[in-house]
Protein backbone atom coordinates (compact mmCIF):
# COMPACT_ATOMS: atom_id res chain seq x y z
CA UNK A 1 0.00 0.00 0.00
CA UNK A 2 2.63 2.52 1.04
CA UNK A 3 5.04 1.82 -2.44
CA UNK A 4 2.28 1.61 -5.31
CA UNK A 5 1.94 -2.32 -5.50
CA UNK A 6 -0.76 -4.16 -5.08
CA UNK A 7 -0.61 -7.73 -3.93
CA UNK A 8 -2.61 -10.20 -5.05
CA UNK A 9 -2.54 -13.15 -2.42
CA UNK A 10 -6.46 -14.69 -3.08
CA UNK A 11 -9.15 -14.66 -5.63
CA UNK A 12 -12.87 -14.72 -4.43
CA UNK A 13 -14.51 -17.45 -6.74
CA UNK A 14 -18.11 -17.51 -8.33
CA UNK A 15 -19.70 -18.54 -5.73
CA UNK A 16 -18.22 -16.85 -3.24
CA UNK A 17 -14.81 -19.41 -1.50
CA UNK A 18 -11.64 -17.48 -1.30
CA UNK A 19 -9.29 -19.63 -3.26
CA UNK A 20 -5.54 -19.19 -1.72
CA UNK A 21 -3.51 -18.77 -5.04
CA UNK A 22 -5.03 -16.17 -7.74
CA UNK A 23 -3.92 -18.98 -10.39
CA UNK A 24 -1.36 -21.03 -9.09
CA UNK A 25 1.30 -21.17 -6.51
CA UNK A 26 3.75 -18.42 -8.58
CA UNK A 27 0.59 -16.35 -8.93
CA UNK A 28 1.15 -14.64 -5.50
CA UNK A 29 2.33 -11.77 -6.44
CA UNK A 30 2.81 -7.26 -5.94
CA UNK A 31 1.79 -5.53 -8.72
CA UNK A 32 2.89 -1.51 -9.70
CA UNK A 33 0.18 0.46 -10.17
CA UNK A 34 0.03 3.82 -12.06
CA UNK A 35 1.37 6.57 -9.74
CA UNK A 36 -2.11 8.72 -10.73
CA UNK A 37 -3.49 5.83 -8.75
CA UNK A 38 -1.26 5.59 -5.94
CA UNK A 39 -3.20 8.10 -3.90
CA UNK A 40 -6.46 7.13 -3.94
CA UNK A 41 -5.44 3.84 -2.87
CA UNK A 42 -3.95 5.11 -0.14
CA UNK A 43 -7.12 6.55 0.62
CA UNK A 44 -9.15 3.39 -0.17
CA UNK A 45 -6.74 1.48 2.80
CA UNK A 46 -7.02 4.39 5.02
CA UNK A 47 -10.79 3.55 5.14
CA UNK A 48 -10.57 0.00 5.01
CA UNK A 49 -7.48 -0.40 7.53
CA UNK A 50 -6.09 -3.51 7.61
CA UNK A 51 -6.78 -6.62 4.74
CA UNK A 52 -8.17 -5.87 1.83
CA UNK A 53 -8.96 -2.56 -0.16
CA UNK A 54 -11.21 -2.90 -2.18
CA UNK A 55 -14.81 -4.19 -0.14
CA UNK A 56 -18.39 -3.55 -0.30
CA UNK A 57 -20.12 -0.40 0.87
CA UNK A 58 -21.22 -2.28 3.78
CA UNK A 59 -17.29 -2.64 4.46
CA UNK A 60 -17.39 -6.27 3.95
CA UNK A 61 -15.54 -8.57 1.55
CA UNK A 62 -16.33 -7.86 -1.70
CA UNK A 63 -17.94 -10.71 -3.42
CA UNK A 64 -17.62 -11.47 -7.03
CA UNK A 65 -21.41 -10.33 -8.12
CA UNK A 66 -20.66 -6.82 -6.27
CA UNK A 67 -17.40 -6.80 -7.97
CA UNK A 68 -18.80 -7.75 -11.66
CA UNK A 69 -21.98 -5.09 -10.71
CA UNK A 70 -18.95 -2.13 -10.12
CA UNK A 71 -17.08 -3.18 -12.93
CA UNK A 72 -20.17 -3.64 -15.04
CA UNK A 73 -21.58 -0.26 -14.09
CA UNK A 74 -17.50 1.75 -15.03
CA UNK A 75 -17.20 0.12 -17.99
CA UNK A 76 -20.75 1.05 -18.74
CA UNK A 77 -19.47 4.86 -17.66
CA UNK A 78 -16.42 4.57 -19.46
CA UNK A 79 -18.81 3.72 -22.77
CA UNK A 80 -20.92 6.63 -22.65
CA UNK A 81 -20.02 8.97 -25.44
CA UNK A 82 -18.67 12.63 -24.60
CA UNK A 83 -21.39 13.97 -27.06
CA UNK A 84 -24.20 13.09 -24.32
CA UNK A 85 -25.63 10.03 -23.23
CA UNK A 86 -28.47 9.89 -25.99
CA UNK A 87 -25.95 9.56 -28.81
CA UNK A 88 -26.54 6.21 -31.04
CA UNK A 89 -23.20 6.76 -32.85
CA UNK A 90 -21.21 3.27 -31.72
CA UNK A 91 -18.32 4.53 -32.92
CA UNK A 92 -17.89 7.17 -29.86
CA UNK A 93 -18.59 3.91 -28.03
CA UNK A 94 -15.70 1.59 -25.91
CA UNK A 95 -16.51 -2.17 -26.46
CA UNK A 96 -17.46 -3.78 -23.87
CA UNK A 97 -14.45 -5.13 -21.65
CA UNK A 98 -14.17 -7.82 -19.28
CA UNK A 99 -11.64 -8.62 -16.42
CA UNK A 100 -10.06 -10.75 -18.68
CA UNK A 101 -9.96 -9.18 -21.59
CA UNK A 102 -8.05 -5.92 -19.45
CA UNK A 103 -5.30 -8.75 -18.21
CA UNK A 104 -4.37 -9.27 -22.07
CA UNK A 105 -4.51 -5.47 -22.57
CA UNK A 106 -2.21 -5.46 -19.69
CA UNK A 107 0.11 -8.14 -20.86
CA UNK A 108 0.42 -6.00 -24.49
CA UNK A 109 0.85 -2.10 -23.66
CA UNK A 110 3.82 -4.17 -20.99
CA UNK A 111 5.60 -5.98 -23.93
CA UNK A 112 4.83 -3.00 -26.72
CA UNK A 113 6.78 -0.84 -24.18
CA UNK A 114 9.98 -3.43 -24.13
CA UNK A 115 9.41 -4.62 -20.77
CA UNK A 116 10.98 -7.95 -20.51
CA UNK A 117 8.89 -11.28 -21.70
CA UNK A 118 10.04 -12.84 -17.58
CA UNK A 119 9.12 -9.66 -16.17
CA UNK A 120 5.67 -10.33 -17.63
CA UNK A 121 5.06 -13.75 -16.60
CA UNK A 122 5.79 -12.89 -13.18
CA UNK A 123 3.61 -9.72 -12.96
CA UNK A 124 0.86 -12.15 -14.40
CA UNK A 125 2.17 -14.98 -12.13
CA UNK A 126 2.10 -17.20 -15.30
CA UNK A 127 3.18 -20.53 -14.26
CA UNK A 128 5.18 -21.48 -17.86
CA UNK A 129 6.85 -18.97 -19.32
CA UNK A 130 4.90 -20.55 -22.36
CA UNK A 131 1.90 -18.84 -21.62
CA UNK A 132 3.38 -15.33 -21.55
CA UNK A 133 5.09 -15.82 -24.87
CA UNK A 134 1.96 -15.79 -26.55
CA UNK A 135 2.84 -11.88 -26.31
CA UNK A 136 6.18 -12.10 -28.03
CA UNK A 137 4.67 -10.91 -31.80
CA UNK A 138 3.88 -7.99 -30.00
CA UNK A 139 7.56 -6.70 -29.01
CA UNK A 140 8.24 -3.99 -31.49
CA UNK A 141 12.38 -4.88 -31.57
CA UNK A 142 11.51 -8.76 -31.28
CA UNK A 143 14.07 -9.20 -34.35
CA UNK A 144 16.36 -5.96 -34.05
CA UNK A 145 19.41 -8.68 -32.39
CA UNK A 146 19.31 -11.10 -35.18
CA UNK A 147 18.71 -8.39 -37.63
CA UNK A 148 21.63 -6.67 -36.58
CA UNK A 149 23.67 -10.06 -36.34
CA UNK A 150 22.50 -11.04 -39.81
CA UNK A 151 23.91 -7.53 -40.85
CA UNK A 152 26.87 -7.97 -39.29
CA UNK A 153 27.89 -11.07 -40.79
CA UNK A 154 26.83 -10.05 -44.48
CA UNK A 155 29.24 -6.69 -43.79
CA UNK A 156 32.13 -9.16 -42.40
CA UNK A 157 31.41 -10.68 -45.71
CA UNK A 158 31.46 -8.70 -48.35
CA UNK A 159 34.81 -7.01 -46.57
CA UNK A 160 36.56 -10.27 -47.14
CA UNK A 161 36.57 -11.55 -43.20
CA UNK A 162 35.22 -14.93 -42.78
CA UNK A 163 31.98 -16.21 -41.84
CA UNK A 164 32.07 -18.10 -38.49
CA UNK A 165 29.59 -19.79 -37.20
CA UNK A 166 27.80 -18.77 -32.73
CA UNK A 167 31.40 -19.26 -30.42
CA UNK A 168 33.55 -20.20 -33.36
CA UNK A 169 36.54 -18.24 -33.64
CA UNK A 170 38.37 -17.17 -37.63
CA UNK A 171 42.28 -17.93 -37.36
CA UNK A 172 42.70 -14.47 -37.90
CA UNK A 173 40.58 -13.55 -34.66
CA UNK A 174 43.01 -15.22 -32.21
Amino acid sequence: RLHGLVHVRAVLEDDGSLREHPKSKRSRRAVPIPPHLIERVRELAAVAGPGPVFRRPDGARLDYDMFRTVWDHAVADARTCAHGAGCRDTSHHLPDYTPHTMRHTYASWLVQAGVDLYEVQRLLGHESYLTTQRYAHLKPDAHDLVRGVLRNLRARSAHGAPNTGPGERSQDAT
